[in-house]
This record gives structure tokens, sequence and C-alpha cells, in this order.
């Protein structure tokens, strides 16, 4: 008789095995929920997520830009492939004379990146804008801001 009640009933292990893994699936279910929608919230809200600055620049005597830097911020949690930044040089009379495409590429979350605006022989103002956000992680290809 005392071998008998050694061995383990099959029955009593069953029960809270499916109970954690039930738990365990549940669990599952809110991370995914979660992260989707932070990811859904992020793919809404991206360009103001993104911040772009630009540093003081030369002005020549007769016109022209240079030593013009533009810094990328990404203050998402998500990286960024590729950024995509248009800035329009305008001249004395605020016409526009000028438009260049500055690519930033791979900016990770929280990351700042800055690169150098080719110089200019025209312009004495610029403005710019996002024009382009590519990530992979939140399937983004969006233009035009």
């Amino acid at each position: 008789q005392q071998v008998v009640n050694a061995v383990p009933d099959p029955e009593e292990n069953k029960e809270p095995v499916i109970a954690n893994t039930s738990a365990q699936e549940d669990a599952g279910k809110e991370k995914i929920t979660y992260q989707q929608a932070a990811m859904e919230s992020a793919r809404k809200n991206i360009h103001q997520m993104l911040l772009v600055e630009n540093s003081k620049f030369k002005t020549g005597v007769l016109g022209g830009i240079s030593n013009l830097h533009m810094t990328l911020s990404n203050n998402s949690r998500f990286p960024m492939d590729q950024v995509e930044i248009e800035i329009k040089y305008y001249g004395p009379e605020q016409k526009l004379v000028k438009t260049q495409t500055l690519l930033f590429n791979d900016l990770a979350p929280g990351e700042q990146k800055t690169l150098e605006a080719p110089r200019t022989s025209r312009g004495v103002t610029i403005d710019y804008t996002i024009t382009r956000i590519q990530s992979k992680v939140l399937g983004l290809a969006q233009n035009r801001f």
C-alpha cells in the first residue's frame, strides 16, 4: 500500500500546469497589446517626436550661406532608418533660390545626429521641414508633413 500512495496522481499535476500556461498566455497578450498601442501612438505622432534645429550660419556679403549644420533628435522610443529634411534657401526679397535635401540614416531612440548642409552661393535665410520618415520597426514610409 505504501508504494501505491507514493505514486502521484496524474490528474493532480495537470491542473496547475494548465492554469500556469493560460496565465502566461494572458500576460503575453497584454505585453503585445501594450507594445502595439505604443507603436501606433508613435506612428501617429512621429513628426512631434523628431526635432530639427539649425546652427548659426554665415551669410556672404552678396548672399550665400555657409557653415550651416542641421541637428536631428529622435525623441521617440523607436529607431528611424532614414529621415529626410528639405532645406529651402531664400534671397533678400524672400524668393526661393535653392532647395537642398539632407538624409539622416540609422537614428537610434534618443539619439541626436548633426549633418553639415552644403554651402550655397545664393540665399540669406532658410526654412526647413521633415519631408520623409522611414522606420521598419514602426512600419513607416511617410512623406510630406
